[in-house]
């Protein structure tokens, strides 16, 4: 880390509009993990059922079966990507916080969330992921018998 020749003062101005943009860039990405999901879902749903309308015929190879579970994998990788470019914003984001309400009442809305946390959401997301692969892993073993 690079030390600055003279103490530095902190900006608010400049802070406060960093604020703004990268909550807005939280918006953005958490947008974009639900853009993701529903992707995945519809995608892999529609192969599905064309898989398995036009299982009858031969020429469609058995790996063809395994393009769900492909999706769903990217899929979670992708949204893995974004969960971790939130929580890098979200942790800057509190230090603002700490900073420019430290003589507050209220902490900030990230230092909010951070300490009412509820992890019923975290873990509907990890159970939603986990159910997506489970099944477009065992559909394929099903119908390439």
């Amino acid at each position: 880390m690079i030390k600055p020749a003279h103490p530095v003062q902190f900006d608010r101005e400049f802070h406060l509009k960093e604020y703004d943009t990268l909550r807005n860039e939280i918006m953005s990405r958490v947008d974009e993990a639900r853009s993701v999901a529903q992707f995945v879902i519809i995608a892999s749903g529609a192969i599905l059922v064309w898989l398995i309308t036009n299982k009858s015929n031969k020429s469609i190879p058995d790996i063809a079966f395994w393009l769900p579970f492909i999706m769903v994998l990217l899929g979670l990788i992708r949204s893995l990507a974004v969960l971790t470019t939130i929580s890098r914003i979200t942790k800057y984001l509190r230090m603002i916080e700490t900073i420019i309400c430290k003589d507050g009442p209220l902490s900030g809305w990230e230092s909010f969330v951070e300490a009412e946390r509820n992890y019923l959401s975290d873990s509907a997301a990890v159970v939603f992921w986990i159910v997506s692969l489970l099944v477009t892993s065992i559909i394929p073993l099903y119908l390439t018998k």
